[in-house]
């Protein structure tokens, strides 16, 4: 039996669209992670010595507060969302 719209889920197609903005918006979790490896790596880039994760935190809240520490993150929540979508609503929406 080939898989369809009414297969998709018990919640439909919204169920499956708002499924993956939660997963696409879930993923970026890590993101204060990545603020301190994007440091880090311009750090190590300029030849300057790398700093511990820890030292890294305490200056990024000090010069920015605790938002610098998610820099980016709404793009970076635009893509995954746009990708979760997309890449896992519309295979779906296809039967694929």
């Amino acid at each position: 039996e080939e898989q369809g719209y009414q297969d998709m889920s018990e919640f439909g197609l919204l169920g499956e669209i708002g499924s993956g903005i939660v997963g696409g918006l879930a993923s970026c979790w890590n993101t204060p992670v990545e603020t301190i490896r994007v440091y880090l790596q311009a750090d190590v880039s300029a030849g300057k010595p790398a700093k511990t994760f820890r030292q890294y935190w305490n200056d990024i809240v000090e010069e920015q507060g605790y938002q610098g520490l998610y820099c980016g993150v709404t793009p970076r929540g635009i893509q995954a969302i746009w990708q979760t979508v997309f890449m896992v609503t519309v295979p779906n929406l296809l039967g694929v």
